[in-house]
Formats: structure tokens, C-alpha cells, sequence
């Protein structure tokens, strides 16, 4: 914040969440100052694009939407892992109440005895210690991130059902990319990106959403170089930018 106002540095602001607007933590006074002076304002979902207009109206332009960052050549449906359709899973670092604990364990108890699921959490030993007297219930520590496709692709569902509006729910585009279907909410944003159909397992097409996560880290560069593009056209290049040049080239 100093160095952005005190030397009037230019930024651009990318928004991981709702912090900003929503929430015990929401600083509506900072928010408008932090959006209104940025040279471009970045989200990752258009339901969180939304709510921060509702918020913040037109400071909140100019704006980029951009997709999950995802590898996809390794989130991918994978030749020789065997899919359990009546498997899910569920992968959210952390299953606490805003993380959809309790919208979980509803789940869960209303399907027992039609399908098996495996939960994939940090405080494993807590989540446990409740799911404990349900069948077909396993609860595991988080794996590393490298075997992640092999969990999505063993499955036939991906599951996340959070309390908190979530800007993007990463596990379940991670999932749709190894060919589970989604179980979710409104509270999740990548179900906002209405043109993939996402939940419609007739409509959706993996390889269209796949294009366009691919086709993300090109347009966040771009939409970079137009916004610093007249303030870099005023000064010579500095390592600092062919650095840049030639890391994202």
C-alpha cells in the first residue's frame, strides 16, 4: 500500500477472492481506492466480476476475466487409471465449515449405500473423527500435488460444496479436466462461466473448456502489456523487463 500511494507506483490488481468487499474482513473504503486506481482489475470468475460491480460499480473497469491457471497436460484424462462411477471425491486443502463441512456431511448421509467417498483434507483426523460411523467414507491427508490426476481420474465425480462464495473452486475445474462430473453449488464460481454448460454432462465440452484455460496465460500477458504499454514506452527497458521478456516470453 505504501509503495503503491506514497510513490504512486502503477499496479494491477489481481483479486483472488471477496475479501476486499465481503465478509468481517471487508474494507469497502480501501477496496474502492485499491480498484479505482488500478490499471487493470483481474478475476477469476465472472460471479466474482459480479459481485465486486455490485460492490464498486465501474471501478472495478478496466477488467480481465481469466480462467483457472491449470496445467493441463497433467490435469487430463489419464490412460490406465480405472474410474470407480460410483466413486467421489473431494479435494479442498481444508474442510472447515465455509469449505462446506457441513453441507458434506449432509451429502454424504443422504446417499449412503449408493456411492463411495474419499476425502482429501489438511485436519483429516478432525473430519474422521465425524464421518467415522458412516460407511464408504474414507478420510485421508491431502496428497501431493503431482498424483492429484490420478484421484480425479479414479472417480466419477468431483464434489465441493462450500458455505463461503468461493471466486474460482479450483478442485472442480481440476476434476472436469480428468473427466469426472461436478457436484457443486451456487457458491462456486466456475459454474458461472455459463458458456462450457458446466454440470450439463450433455453439453459440456472438456476439450472447448480445456482450450480456454490454455489460451489464459497468453490473454493475462497481453492484457499486461496494454496496460503498462504507455508507461514502458516513456522509459528504457530495465533487466527487470527483458527478465520478464524472456521468462514468459
Amino acid at each position: 500500500m505504501d509503495l503503491i500511494f506514497e510513490y504512486g507506483k502503477p499496479y494491477i490488481k489481481y483479486e483472488h477472492d471477496h475479501r476486499e468487499i465481503i465478509g468481517e474482513q471487508a474494507r469497502p473504503k480501501v477496496a474502492r481506492i485499491l480498484f479505482g486506481h488500478s490499471l487493470l482489475n483481474i478475476f477469476i470468475s465472472p460471479m466474482q466480476m459480479q459481485k465486486h460491480r455490485e460492490h464498486l460499480g465501474d471501478l472495478i473497469d478496466p477488467h480481465l476475466l481469466l480462467p483457472p491457471a491449470i496445467d493441463t497436460k497433467r490435469f487430463r484424462v489419464l490412460n490406465g487409471v480405472k474410474r470407480d462411477p460410483k466413486k467421489i471425491v473431494n479435494v479442498t486443502g481444508r474442510l472447515y465449515e465455509s469449505k462446506g463441512f457441513r453441507h458434506m456431511l449432509q451429502f454424504v448421509i443422504s446417499k449412503q449405500g449408493e456411492y463411495k467417498f474419499e476425502i482429501y483434507t489438511k485436519n483429516h483426523k478432525d473430519v474422521k473423527q465425524v464421518f467415522s460411523k458412516l460407511k464408504d467414507v474414507k478420510i485421508m491427508p491431502p496428497v501431493e500435488n503431482d498424483y492429484l490426476p490420478q484421484v480425479y481420474n479414479s472417480a466419477g465425480y468431483v464434489i465441493h460444496l462450500p458455505r463461503a462464495l468461493e471466486a474460482c473452486g479450483r478442485t472442480i475445474a481440476e476434476g472436469l479436466l480428468c473427466g469426472c462430473e461436478p457436484i457443486t453449488n451456487v457458491n462456486v464460481g466456475i459454474r458461472s462461466f455459463k458458456e462450457f454448460n458446466i454440470g450439463n454432462k450433455k453439453l459440456f465440452d472438456i476439450k472447448t473448456f480445456r482450450s480456454y484455460i490454455e489460451q489464459g496465460l497468453f490473454s493475462f500477458w497481453r492484457a499486461v502489456d496494454t496496460a503498462f504499454h504507455g508507461i514502458r514506452d516513456k522509459r528504457k527497458k530495465t533487466r527487470f523487463d527483458i527478465g520478464l521478456y524472456y521468462k514468459y516470453n
